[in-house]
């Protein structure tokens, strides 16, 4: 049978407990898989991972990610302003924003920065590889590191992001079974990681961000 259309569809959700569908995108190909999406202003932006398959998410290398800019400000009809594509085969795991940039989490490269100063055209800022799987991003309040997990044995990369056009990798935490990995959604303030294990909540210090050291656990 035909692939089903893939949308990317927009609801109301004021009233909590009647929430309404107000509009939709569909995409012309049915390659697209939609995986998170920030909005700022009356922008919206979506990073696709694009698979081989409509809708279905592949671990393998097929996949050539992109991230997508729509104008929302009629959400009965989005339109797509741009799409800035990845030309390697890759996965787009985490998409963050803080201020004035996005930062993603590309599975098999590492970190990428995007300016979204002219919300309509989001330009490539910088980003550096990590040498590992990364599945899961945090972007600290004042945006001066970012913190990337890696999915196979979760590693935390501490990487400098104070100058966007040149990320720098400054130290890493690893201690197996501190954590899990699986778990991977991790928020961070001040100066502490919070990362999920299993029944329980492991603490990292991050203040010295080359040698980051664990700081506790819940329970203990």
């Amino acid at each position: 049978p035909p692939a089903q259309p893939i949308e990317l569809i927009f609801v109301d959700a004021s009233q909590s407990n009647q929430p309404i569908r107000t509009g939709a995108y569909r995409f012309p190909e049915n390659k697209a898989l939609p995986w998170q999406a920030v909005a700022v202003d009356n922008y919206l932006y979506v990073i696709d991972q694009r698979g081989p398959n409509a809708g279905v998410y592949s671990a393998d290398l097929d996949s050539r990610p992109r991230l997508l800019t729509f104008d929302v400000t009629n959400q009965q009809t989005p339109r797509l302003l741009n799409q800035i594509p990845q030309t390697e085969k890759s996965h787009m795991n985490s998409l963050i924003r803080q201020g004035d940039y996005l930062y993603i989490n590309e599975f098999y490269y590492g970190v990428r920065i995007f300016s979204i100063a002219e919300r309509a055209e989001p330009r490539y800022a910088g980003g550096t590889p990590t040498a590992s799987d990364g599945r899961y991003l945090w972007v600290n309040d004042d945006e001066t590191f970012a913190y990337l997990q890696d999915s196979w044995g979760g590693t935390i990369w501490t990487i400098d992001v104070s100058n966007k056009a040149k990320p720098v990798k400054k130290g890493y935490y690893w201690n197996a079974g501190a954590y899990s990995a699986e778990h991977d959604k991790f928020v961070g303030k001040g100066p502490f990681l919070y990362l999920p294990g299993e029944g329980k909540v492991v603490i990292l210090d991050v203040s010295n961000p080359e040698a980051p050291v664990l700081a506790g656990q819940f329970p203990g």
